[in-house]
């Protein structure tokens, strides 16, 4: 009698925690943002001149932790054999807010703020030695990235570089 009780109550006790765990183990559903879903694969730059050479860069935005997240990986060189290497991660809320944290091949970190809505994109951001804001916009397979990047030269003045960003997607 005894023992039947003690396995009634363990088996209560595991019955309450499959449960428990069950219910915990439940993961959100992943970003369901209409600018996100139009960003969603990989896009070349065509060329562009940054301190006197032209840059390419390859992009790739993908979902990725059950959906939760956005990484954007940057792929990109200049015509003397410069490369470099980016990984931006974002987290897109229900309302479209943006927030992410950029890592490089140069170790430097960054944080973004902003908003994505309809077809654009508008974040700002800072990193080690300066900051950036970008006006993203998306029609079909074209991108438009309108970047302004600030930070302080050898020299220590203040510098402020503007680019238009042209990218089609593969």
């Amino acid at each position: 009698m005894r023992a039947a009780k003690s396995l009634r109550a363990l088996l209560i006790v595991l019955c309450l925690t499959f449960i428990a765990t069950g219910i915990m183990a439940q993961k959100p559903a992943p970003i369901n943002n209409e600018t996100v879903n139009m960003i969603l694969g990989t896009w070349d730059a065509e060329p562009y001149e940054m301190f006197g050479t032209n840059r390419t860069e390859t992009v790739t935005y993908s979902l990725e932790l059950n959906g939760q997240f956005m990484m954007i990986n940057i792929d990109g060189k200049d015509e003397t054999g410069f490369t470099y290497k980016g990984l931006i991660v974002v987290k897109v809320g229900s309302d479209g807010s943006i927030t992410g944290w950029s890592y490089d091949d140069w170790g430097k970190t960054g944080t973004y703020s902003g908003k994505a809505s309809g077809n654009k994109i508008s974040v700002t951001g800072t990193k080690d030695g300066g900051s950036d804001s970008r006006e993203i916009e998306i029609n079909g397979n074209k991108m438009t990235n309108k970047v302004t990047f600030n930070f302080k030269d050898k020299e220590g003045k203040d510098v402020s570089i503007s680019k238009t960003i042209n990218l089609n997607k593969k």
